[in-house]
């Protein structure tokens, strides 16, 4: 319980952070938006999960930090530290597949990357490549690919427990795509 809270509160200070990044803290009214959207996150209604012992809080806390440092990644890429954008967005990549180890649905961070991705094919496509754009546009398939360990990586290591010995043989592993996941979704809920 005691982690649940600490994590649910370090999650408000990243949204604090993030929502800074994106609206700026530079007057009183973008102070204003960006202590009312930690608030809001306090009070929010899934506060109850949030402060339970349940692994709500920290997949919380790992997606919200994981945001804000892609969005710091990206005005590093402003300033011309390319570097640290770099860093960054594969350290928000290894937030999010945690995250997804986690929970599950923590995955879908993974459609930054992938949108990401998106607009720098198209961008190479139109108007040519570039060493800038080619080495970003890799450290974005990276980060993709990490985000998507954080689900391969729990299925691999449950079909190998689970599905290699013929004694302990479960239903999910005879499934045309087996998935731990879709078992303990079908089975439990």
């Amino acid at each position: 319980m005691a982690l649940s809270h600490v994590a649910h509160y370090l999650s408000v200070l990243s949204l604090y952070r993030l929502s800074a990044n994106i609206f700026g803290h530079a007057t009183a009214a973008q102070h204003l938006i960006c202590f009312l959207s930690a608030a809001l996150h306090i009070i929010s209604p899934a506060g109850a999960f949030l402060s339970a012992p349940y692994g709500e809080s920290i997949v919380s806390f790992l997606n919200m930090t994981g945001f804000y440092l892609y969005s710091s990644s990206l005005i590093a890429e402003r300033n011309g530290a390319t570097g640290l954008r770099d860093f960054r967005v594969l350290t928000s990549a290894v937030l999010f597949a945690v995250a997804t180890m986690v929970r599950s649905n923590g995955v879908l961070s993974g459609f930054l990357f992938a949108y990401d991705a998106g607009v720098l094919a198209w961008k190479t496509l139109t108007k040519g490549p570039t060493m800038h754009n080619t080495i970003r546009l890799a450290v974005i398939i990276l980060g993709g690919c990490i985000v998507a360990s954080g689900m391969v990586i729990p299925q691999f290591l449950a079909y190998r427990m689970y599905c290699m010995s013929e004694a302990d043989l479960q239903p999910w592993c005879e499934w045309t795509v087996p998935s731990i996941y879709g078992w303990v979704q079908n089975h439990y809920w």
